[in-house]
């Protein structure tokens, strides 16, 4: 039975064989040529793109540096001794400092400080304590300057009228940036990143004493700061009472939730002005804090 099945539907005729063996001679001369021809193609000089320190010829190969070890020949090529009271913007960067850092750099020169020693460098903004390591070995203070630090420290003492005091420095709170902060007696980059994240938050201070209210201001460092800062209140930037939304109020930190919700509740019947924006407070020290924040038009 399966002989005769197979027959049936497999059996060609002789015609019908010549044919199919024609076709797989074809089919086999095909794929041979397609293995076969690439072998005698010339091999035009090519660039890797995604390679670009590679280059291929057929003359051979050439090769460079990766990126990697270019970055830090380029790096060792860089660094060079250098004077922190005088090297430029430019050289700053060629040193490797970040773009910002070395214009903390520029601005703290701009406001008076003076490097005296190396550690002095560690209080540019911005600076980190790699970069530092880096470059401390190639720092160096100009010796006219070293000698007029050891002037000022072997200076007698005898009387209190002698004794040698920082120059008074007039600092307008509202526009100071935190390289002038950071020239500040007691004032360092944290110090200095706070007390501008505050006056954000705020609009701008009101008064010196609210320094105090500063994460980690103590009340010791308030006293030997507070005599060369001033204040101007036209750099403040208030609140509007009936017109400000929910997070904007909010986010001001003398106005809690509960009466931020208050406020916006009340401002929904009418609109408040002065003396109904202090009773609907009804805390007298905390509207006297908020004041000089609040606008009513």
């Amino acid at each position: 039975m399966w002989p005769r099945f197979l027959r049936t539907y497999f059996a060609f005729t002789k015609q019908q064989g010549r044919g199919l063996f024609v076709m797989i001679c074809l089919c086999l001369a095909l794929v041979l040529i397609r293995l076969i021809l690439p072998l005698f193609e010339p091999k035009p000089g090519l660039v890797l793109k995604n390679l670009p320190y590679i280059y291929v010829d057929s003359g051979g190969i050439e090769e460079k540096t990766f990126p990697t070890q270019n970055n830090k020949e380029k790096q060792q090529l860089s660094l060079f001794a250098f004077d922190p009271n005088r090297v430029t913007y430019d050289e700053a960067l060629q040193l490797g400092l970040k773009p910002y850092t070395a214009k903390a750099l520029m601005n703290f020169r701009n406001k008076g400080f003076v490097f005296r020693e190396k550690k002095d460098l560690k209080k540019v903004y911005g600076l980190s304590p790699h970069d530092y390591e880096r470059l401390e070995p190639y720092i160096q203070i100009s010796e006219a300057v070293k000698n007029t630090e050891s002037k000022l420290n072997t200076r007698p003492t005898a009387s209190v009228s002698q004794t040698i005091k920082p120059i008074p420095i007039s600092l307008e709170l509202n526009t100071a940036d935190s390289a002038s902060l950071i020239a500040l007696n007691g004032i360092g980059p944290a110090f200095a990143r706070r007390i501008l994240k505050y006056r954000a938050l705020l609009g701008g201070y009101f008064k010196t004493e609210q320094l105090k209210e500063v994460y980690g201001f103590t009340d010791e460092l308030y006293e030997k700061m507070h005599p060369y800062i001033t204040i101007d209140t036209q750099h403040i930037h208030q609140i509007r009472i009936n017109s400000d939304d929910f997070k904007t109020l909010n986010r001001h930190p003398y106005l809690s939730y509960e009466l931020t919700k208050q406020v916006v509740n009340a401002r929904k019947n009418r609109r408040l002005n002065e003396a109904a924006f202090r009773d609907l407070i009804n805390d007298e020290v905390l509207f006297q804090k908020l004041r000089p924040y609040c606008a009513f038009d």
